[in-house]
C-alpha cells in the first residue's frame, strides 16, 4: 500500500476535498441522494471528506492499494463509496479555501474509497495551539483508495 499523504490538513466549515483538477464547483450536488454524513460521493469528479472539528486543522492520511485492505478495528467510523478515476486528470486534496493542493497519484480506473475516522468531533473540544499541548491530537481519518477490476 502506498502512502500519498500523511500530515495535516486545514479545515474550514468541516470539510476538505479530493478532487480532479480544475473541477472544484460542485457544491449542492456532492452528497445529493447520499444518506451517510462522512464522504460525499455523489459527484464523479469529486470526493467530500467531512471533519468533526468545524475550523483548523486535523490529521489525514490517503492511502492507494492494488487491492481491498482489512479494515483496521480502531477506526471508530467508516464508509465506502465508489470513485472513476478518468483518464488525462489528476486528482489532489484541497481545503475549502482552496489554498491547499496535494496531489495524489491515482492511475486511471476505477475505485473504491474507504474513509474512516476515529474520535469524530472531539477536536472541536482539544486544546488550542497556544496550550502546551497538541491541539490536533483527537480526531484521526484515513483515506483509502483500492483499486477495482470491473
Amino acid at each position: 500500500m502506498q502512502t500519498a499523504f500523511e500530515g495535516t490538513v486545514p479545515v474550514a466549515y468541516g470539510q476538505a476535498y479530493l478532487h480532479l483538477q480544475g473541477s472544484a464547483d460542485y457544491s449542492g450536488e456532492v452528497r445529493k441522494g447520499q444518506v451517510n454524513g462522512l464522504l460525499g460521493a455523489a459527484v464523479p469528479t469529486a470526493l467530500f471528506l467531512t471533519f468533526g472539528l468545524h475550523t483548523g486543522e486535523v490529521k489525514l492520511t490517503i492511502k492507494i492499494a492494488d487491492a481491498e485492505p482489512p479494515l483496521d478495528e480502531h477506526w471508530e467510523e467508516a464508509v465506502e463509496a465508489s470513485f472513476t478515476m478518468p483518464r488525462s486528470a489528476v486528482l489532489g486534496l484541497a481545503d475549502w479555501e482552496g489554498g491547499l493542493w496535494r496531489p495524489v497519484p491515482l492511475k486511471p480506473g476505477s475505485y473504491r474509497i474507504r474513509y474512516t475516522a476515529l474520535r469524530f468531533g472531539e477536536a472541536e473540544n482539544a486544546p488550542t495551539p497556544d496550550d502546551d499541548a497538541d491541539p490536533i491530537r483527537s480526531e484521526e481519518h484515513t483515506s483509502e483508495l483500492q483499486s477495482r477490476s470491473d
